[in-house]
């Protein structure tokens, strides 16, 4: 059932979760709990597939960027890149909480969450004048929602996602207001994260006439996606979005062949660098093989790996690239 690609995902997630164990002995008697083991296995079924129907969120899609076109907005692309937390915390069936559409059955953002970050990015990271920051936001404790209306970031395709685990070591201290002490065993906590590569179409409106300040916030939530993050745990890297860049020659080839390995240009890259290479080296059409060299290596610079490669395979595929002079 879980594996089924139609229908909501979410609603699968959220109301057939199954792990919860009465204990009918002793002290706990009568209370419901989830067994770390099941709560693992239940994430790593849905880690194993693609949530969502593509052909309702294309159809999403479509109305959303009908819906910005009509108002005069900005619709931006983002990519996921590295694992992206959202809605931790929530209550929720498995006692982790993730953020589902209703209706969609995936992973999204709230628009609520993106304006807060970017509110957070101008007054803690941004010298920005208070002025500004009511006009964009709203002034605090106001009815005034400032002059952007921010939408839901939505997944445009189907979404991959993948288990990670946190290890807290003061349990106690966190539950049970013990101190924290070196004799707490850590505990390791199981939940889902979006997996890295995966497109999110984000959507600014403005409110009245405020077309200028549409453009200035689009600039803002680059920056924000880019330094801060978005969802949970951004301190320890997680959350972080780069824009979509426009489809090339290069691009199409290295999603195509990412496709038949069920994975991303940026995994492929990162993952199968001699697979990769001997592709690109068969690759007979010289101008493509110049495309795809350029995005191998616009991917490799965005990983931040093109001038410091850390394996000994990346290092010598990396250096083929270097020394490869076009025809």
């Amino acid at each position: 059932m879980i594996a089924d690609p139609r229908g909501n995902t979410g609603l699968r997630f959220e109301k057939f979760c199954n792990i919860w164990d009465c204990d009918l002995s002793g002290k706990r008697w009568g209370k419901w709990e989830i067994n770390a083991k099941k709560r693992k296995e239940w994430f790593e079924q849905f880690a194993k597939i693609k949530t969502g129907d593509a052909d309702l969120l294309e159809e999403a899609k479509e109305r959303r960027e009908k819906l910005i076109e009509c108002f005069g907005g900005l619709k931006i692309l983002f990519q996921t890149k590295g694992p992206f937390i959202t809605g931790i915390g929530r209550g929720s069936q498995d006692g982790i909480g993730f953020a589902w559409h209703a209706t969609l059955g995936v992973p999204y953002l709230p628009g609520s969450s993106i304006k807060g970050m970017i509110r957070a990015w101008a007054e803690e990271w941004q010298n920005m004048s208070r002025d500004e920051i009511d006009r964009l936001f709203g002034p605090k404790d106001s009815r005034n929602a400032g002059s952007v209306i921010v939408l839901d970031a939505l997944p445009t395709r189907r979404v991959k996602l993948q288990l990670e685990v946190m290890t807290p070591h003061y349990r106690e201290y966190y539950t049970r207001d013990e101190p924290p002490a070196d004799w707490h065993s850590p505990v390791p906590i199981p939940f889902l994260a979006v997996k890295e590569g995966q497109e999110f179409l984000f959507g600014l409106l403005p409110r009245g006439e405020s077309r200028d300040d549409c453009r200035k916030m689009a600039e803002y939530l680059t920056h924000a996606l880019k330094d801060i993050g978005a969802g949970a745990k951004t301190a320890v890297g997680y959350g972080r979005f780069h824009p979509k860049t426009p489809s090339t020659k290069g691009r199409e080839w290295l999603e195509s062949l990412s496709q038949k390995q069920a994975t991303t240009p940026e995994e492929l890259v990162k993952n199968s660098p001699n697979y990769l290479f001997d592709s690109w080296t068969a690759i007979g059409d010289n101008e493509l093989k110049i495309a795809v060299h350029a995005e191998i290596k616009r991917i490799y610079e965005d990983l931040g790996i093109w001038d410091n490669p850390p394996t000994k395979t990346q290092r010598k595929v990396v250096q083929e690239y270097r020394e490869w002079v076009p025809r």
